[in-house]
């Protein structure tokens, strides 16, 4: 229900600034990237009795730090800003157990080798009113599709979470700014944060082409009656960003 109230009141926002015909949209933006991903926390899948609070790293192997493609569109008017962006991370690795673990109702004999692997393909439509020259504030719809995989043993959930968001941005000379952005979901026991901060660089060959380098955080728990996933992702950010 939310997901749909959401989508409806940008569907009638957007029609209603094409109605002014005032000549306010000023900005379309193509932006892709790759993020640098150190991933730590744990997982826990399966019911209460049936699972162990696995570490991904020191019980499940998997390497944590790996990149991650983004790609994110936004298109800007002089007081709002509409925005999708999609983002992929797929971390593997391999452990010998030091000790019996459960996963999916499945027990694993210490000392065994298991294979693991973890991905999350993220979505997020955003909208965004400039309040001042610098701050804006609005809302966040999330999608996410996690996977986890121990031994051919898959495991997917698909959750959708909204959030609130703000974005600063202040120039610091021309051509140059400092901008940072952060969300969050403020209801749900599921519930993520997010967090960045950076700069733009407007290249002087290319006259509609900035680059983008900063450093994200993201904070995804995923809490239901069998699912129990605590994880961080944080790394550098790298891309760049065509205007039109």
């Amino acid at each position: 229900m939310i997901k749909k109230n959401f989508l409806a009141f940008l569907l009638l926002l957007t029609t209603s600034l094409y109605a002014q015909n005032d000549g306010n949209f000023f900005q379309t933006q193509a932006e892709i990237g790759l993020a640098r991903s150190n991933l730590s926390g744990h997982i826990s899948i399966g019911s209460d009795n049936n699972s162990s609070r696995l570490d991904i790293k020191n019980d499940l192997g998997i390497n944590g730090s790996k990149q991650g493609l983004k790609a994110m569109l936004t298109r800007s008017t002089t007081h709002h800003k509409f925005g999708f962006k999609v983002e992929k991370y797929e971390h593997s690795g391999s452990k010998k157990l030091s000790q019996n673990i459960l996963y999916n109702g499945s027990q694993y004999a210490n000392s065994s080798l298991i294979n693991s692997e973890i991905s999350m393909r993220w979505a997020k439509a955003k909208y965004r009113y400039r309040y001042t020259k610098n701050f804006s504030l609005g809302l966040d719809i999330n999608g996410m599709r996690f996977k986890t995989i121990v031994n051919d043993d898959e495991v997917k959930k698909t959750i959708v979470m909204p959030a609130i968001g703000v974005d600063y941005e202040k120039e610091l000379e021309e051509g140059l700014n400092f901008i940072t952005k952060a969300s969050s979901t403020i209801t749900g026991a599921s519930s993520y944060r997010y967090a960045y901060a950076g700069f733009s660089y407007d290249l002087k060959v290319l006259h509609c082409t900035c680059l983008h380098i900063g450093y994200q955080y993201k904070k995804l728990n995923i809490d239901t009656n069998d699912i129990d996933i605590d994880l961080k992702y944080q790394g550098l950010y790298a891309g760049l960003a065509m205007k039109f």
